[in-house]
C-alpha cells in the first residue's frame, strides 16, 4: 500500500476530522513534499522525561511521517499561534511503547539521555499511536540508516 506524501498524505491522514485553526498550515511547513504521513492523532500534553517538564500541554496534534515525529500546539483564539517540535527518527531510539503506568501515554526514547511522553486521551489511541511509530521508525531505521530491529 502507498502511503501518500506532502500535503496530500497530512490530507488524507486527517480523513473526515476538522482540524484546528492554522494547524495545516503551521504543521505542512515541516513536512517535505515527498514526505510519507502514515498517522495524525490528537494529544493531551508532551512531556520530556529525565528532568520531567511539560514542553505542550493542551490539545496537541501528532504526526507520525516516514522521517520523523512531528509534535505541534495552537494557542486556541482568533488568531492562533503555534508551537512544533520535530523530533527526527536518526535522533530517537526503537524502543517506543505505551506507558505502563498510565496506559494512556507513548514513551518515545530518545538517543542519550532524553526521552519524550505523548499523552493521549485513551489506551487504545496510545496501542495505535506506539504501533505506528514503532512501524514507521523501525523501517526508517532498515532502509537509510543500515541498521536491524
Amino acid at each position: 500500500m502507498t502511503v501518500p506524501a506532502g500535503p496530500a498524505g497530512y490530507d488524507a491522514a486527517l480523513g473526515r476530522q476538522k482540524p484546528a485553526k492554522g494547524e495545516r498550515a503551521a504543521v505542512l511547513r515541516y513536512l517535505e513534499d515527498d514526505e510519507a504521513v502514515h498517522a495524525r492523532h490528537v494529544g493531551s500534553a508532551v512531556r520530556e522525561t529525565g528532568p520531567e517538564r511539560v514542553l505542550f500541554d493542551g490539545t496537541v496534534v501528532v504526526l507520525v511521517t516516514d522521517r520523523k515525529l512531528v509534535l505541534g500546539r495552537g494557542s486556541g483564539g482568533i488568531r492562533p499561534r503555534w508551537e512544533v517540535i520535530t523530533l527526527p527518527f536518526g535522533h530517537l531510539e526503537p524502543d517506543v511503547s505505551v506507558d505502563s503506568g498510565s496506559g494512556a501515554a507513548v514513551r518515545v526514547p530518545g538517543s542519550g539521555r532524553r526521552s519524550w511522553a505523548v499523552d493521549l486521551p485513551d489506551a487504545e489511541s496510545a496501542g495505535r499511536l506506539a504501533e505506528v511509530l514503532r512501524t514507521a521508525l523501525a523501517a526508517y531505521r532498515r532502509e537509510r540508516m543500515g541498521l536491524t530491529d
